[in-house]
C-alpha cells in the first residue's frame, strides 16, 4: 500500500507506475497477469507458495478515507493516473468504485509523515488516520516510513496511541526498528 504524495512529501509515484515490473516471484520471473493463473513457484519458495495460493496477483493499494469516521482502508487500484481522484481537501485517493482490500492481504504499507524519530515514531498531520490504521494491521504487515533526511529527528512527541513504523528510509539512510 502506497500513499498518493503531496507536494512536500517523498514522491512514491515511480514505485506505483513501475509496480507491474517490480512485482517479482521468488524465482525472479514477473508475476503473472491477472487473466492467467500463476505458474507454481520452485519448491524452495514455501512461503511464497502459500501466499500465491491465497493471493496470486499482488495488488497495489492506496488509502481511501472516510472523514466523518476518520477511518482509512486500503483500496486496490490498477492505474495510478486513472484510478485516483481529488477529494474535498485536494488529496488524491482511490475512485469510489476501487475495491476494498482486507488488512490481512497487505504485505507492506508505505507511510508518509511530517517527521519521524529514530525509534520509528511519526508526526502526522493531526487527523489520526494513520495512527488508527497502523494499530489495526496484522503482525505480518511491515510498515515503512519514507521521508527526506531533514525530516528525521532524534525524538518527537508521542502519545500512547502512536504506532511506530518498522523501517524508515530517507534519501541518506535506513533505520530498522
Amino acid at each position: 500500500m502506497l500513499y498518493a504524495p503531496l507536494r512536500h512529501e517523498v514522491d512514491v509515484t515511480p514505485i506505483a507506475i513501475e509496480w507491474p515490473h517490480l512485482v517479482q516471484r521468488c524465482d525472479g520471473r514477473p508475476a503473472s497477469p491477472a487473466s492467467s493463473p500463476p505458474p507454481p513457484p520452485p519448491a524452495h519458495c514455501h512461503h511464497e507458495a502459500a501466499r500465491a495460493a491465497l493471493f496470486p496477483h499482488p495488488r497495489l493499494c492506496v488509502p481511501a478515507l472516510n472523514f466523518a469516521t476518520k477511518e482509512m482502508w486500503p483500496a486496490h487500484i490498477t492505474n495510478w493516473s486513472a484510478d485516483l481522484v481529488l477529494n474535498r481537501l485536494g488529496l488524491r485517493e482511490p475512485i469510489p468504485t476501487a475495491p476494498r482490500v482486507a488488512l490481512n492481504e497487505l504485505d507492506v504499507v508505505i507511510v508518509p509523515a511530517l517527521a519521524f524519530d529514530h525509534q520509528g515514531h511519526r508526526l502526522g498531520r493531526g487527523g489520526g488516520f494513520y495512527d488508527r490504521f497502523l494499530a489495526t494491521l496484522p503482525p505480518h504487515v511491515r510498515t515503512i516510513g519514507v521521508a527526506f533526511n531533514a525530516q528525521l529527528l532524534l525524538t518527537i512527541p508521542t502519545d500512547p496511541h502512536d504506532f511506530p513504523v518498522h523501517l524508515i528510509i530517507t534519501n541518506e539512510q535506513t533505520l530498522r526498528h
